[in-house]
């Protein structure tokens, strides 16, 4: 099966999944050969990536913004989810507000992802390239072999980025400001990122 699934995220339970079979298979033998040189998976090495983005079809999409019949219900935004599958990418029509960084790199074709998953936590700085409202980070994987500027879904999938203050504004970022965004893997929720926290050029927020 394939480890991105056609929602443009990783597949439920994949790396749960994949470290279930290395630490079955990573002391057996066959044939008085070690058990771990006989697997092959494909992809043996998986990259995640992020980018800022602003999108008003994504806050379209994923926030509360009207009015109904003059009462404010722009608190509900706050129950939403904080992520996002299966968008297109055509309909979303994404403005890149940041180059593309890497957060993390996952060796699934070897045993090290035992050692990997448990370890697997950081912080990611996207910059911003240019002025826009910041309403979302798209998560970019990425496999040797395969076509930098594409995964192999035609969905987008990522996370949103939180309204300014009590508003449902988006929040304006201008180049050199930057967003960061934390990473971490769970037993329980397999890879999750989470938006941190806002630098301005000209300070912290």
């Amino acid at each position: 099966e394939d480890v991105v699934d056609h929602t443009g995220t990783l597949r439920s339970g994949v790396l749960e999944e994949l470290a279930l079979l290395w630490r079955r298979c990573s002391s057996a033998e066959v044939g008085g050969a070690s058990l771990p040189r006989r697997i092959r998976i494909v992809p043996e090495c998986l990259t995640i990536s992020l980018e800022l983005i602003e999108s008003p079809e994504l806050m379209r999409r994923t926030r509360i913004a009207e009015r109904p019949g003059g009462i404010d219900v722009t608190s509900l935004n706050g129950l939403s989810v904080a992520s996002f599958v299966s968008l297109d990418e055509a309909l979303l029509a994404p403005r890149r507000l940041s180059s593309r960084q890497l957060a993390c790199s996952l060796p699934l074709g070897s045993p090290d992802l035992l050692a990997v998953l448990p370890r697997l936590t950081g912080c990611v700085r996207l910059v911003a390239t240019s002025t826009g409202f910041a309403h979302g980070v798209l998560t970019v994987f990425n496999w040797p072999g395969q076509n930098s500027t594409r995964t192999n879904s035609n969905k987008l999938a990522g996370l949103l980025w939180p309204a300014e203050g009590e508003s449902s504004e988006a929040l304006l970022m201008h180049a050199g400001d930057a967003a960061t965004v934390t990473f971490r893997y769970s037993p329980a929720r397999g890879l999750v990122f989470e938006p941190g926290s806002i630098e301005c050029f000209c300070g912290v927020t």
